[in-house]
């Protein structure tokens, strides 16, 4: 697995938001 796509499994699991930079507070 590439380290890109850990990336970007961590932001799922955080929420997609952080994607963003949004803190999901909208």
């Amino acid at each position: 697995m590439k380290a890109a796509e850990l990336f970007v499994r961590c932001l799922e699991n955080e929420g997609v938001e952080y994607i963003f930079g949004i803190p999901g507070e909208e």
